[in-house]
């Protein structure tokens, strides 16, 4: 629980808002373990959008 609040809270703007391009940085780095993504792997591959999708899903059911 812990974990997945503080990577939400790293990822917001001095407006309190979840700012896209850190939220996917943190999931890429902290929750897709396999296979290990970085933004040069999305520039060669679809998906992206339904992936993230899919880890949000994932953390918010974690809380």
């Amino acid at each position: 629980m812990k974990a997945t609040i503080e990577l939400l809270d790293r990822c917001k703007n001095r407006f309190d808002n979840v700012v896209d391009s850190a939220y996917y940085e943190e999931i890429m780095e902290n929750v897709i373990v396999d296979p290990k993504v970085d933004w040069d792997y999305w520039e060669e591959h679809a998906g992206l959008r339904e992936v993230m999708a899919l880890a949000d899903n994932f953390l918010g059911r974690a809380l």
